[in-house]
């Protein structure tokens, strides 16, 4: 189905994707959430407890950016409350963050650490390891004078 050109180039950055779906019965799920949940100058948003949690964001025709701009913060607080996501950026791989610490703790040198969590034989991932294991060092160092 085409689209209009700004979301295409949204879809092949990988930033958006686009679903459409045929209901000329109205019987769906999405039917029935749309007849209590949809406003067409609001943002409704909706928390899916499943298996995982996700956050929809169900858009009326007539909502402005300005509104959208407003909507942001209470984004980032739900995304705070149901997703632990505090911080922007990507979550710790808490995994190898661990792992970099108990080598840490063993008389290495900081070059066989980074090999040991280097997640790829090329020059690139062990430099990327490198630092990440100066990283961790530095973030696990204590603090003086408090």
């Amino acid at each position: 189905m085409p689209v209009v050109p700004e979301l295409q180039n949204a879809i092949d950055e990988g930033a958006a994707r686009f679903v459409q779906i045929e209901d000329d019965s109205f019987s769906t799920v999405l039917s029935e959430l749309e007849e209590f949940a949809y406003s067409p100058d609001a943002i409704t948003f909706i928390v899916h407890q499943g298996e995982h949690p996700h956050l929809f964001c169900l858009m009326g025709e007539a909502v402005t950016q300005p509104q959208l701009r407003a909507a942001l913060p209470a984004v980032s607080a739900i995304l705070r409350k149901y997703y632990n996501r505090g911080k922007a950026g990507r979550p710790r791989d808490r995994v190898r963050e661990k792992k970099a610490q108990n080598l840490l703790r063993k008389p290495e040198r900081k070059g066989e650490m980074a090999h040991a969590l280097a997640k790829g034989e090329l020059a690139k991932d062990y430099y990327s390891a490198e630092r990440y294991v100066r990283e961790v060092a530095k973030r696990n160092k204590p603090k003086h004078g408090r």
